[in-house]
């Protein structure tokens, strides 16, 4: 199962979530809220971490899709 798959992505909110409730009742909040705590969180983790892995990769940028350059200018004719 791929990271990039709907399952794979449902399994890393879980497991995020489950972080997020262990660390909630380690440091003493109740049952009921850390659920709460943990699922309200995990999409957003989920989504800073993602982002922080995208940049960790080094996306380098195509200018054959940098929508500010024409069409024109992609194929080396001059501007008029």
């Amino acid at each position: 199962m791929s990271a990039h798959s709907p399952a794979g992505h449902l399994l890393m909110m879980v497991g995020i979530g489950a972080g997020i409730f262990a660390v909630l009742v380690v440091t003493g909040r109740s049952w009921g809220d850390a659920l709460s705590y943990a699922a309200l969180l995990a999409c957003p983790v989920m989504l800073v971490v993602m982002m922080l892995m995208m940049g960790r990769q080094g996306h380098q940028h195509d200018p054959r899709h940098d929508a500010s350059s024409s069409n024109a200018e992609r194929q080396g004719t001059p501007r008029m």
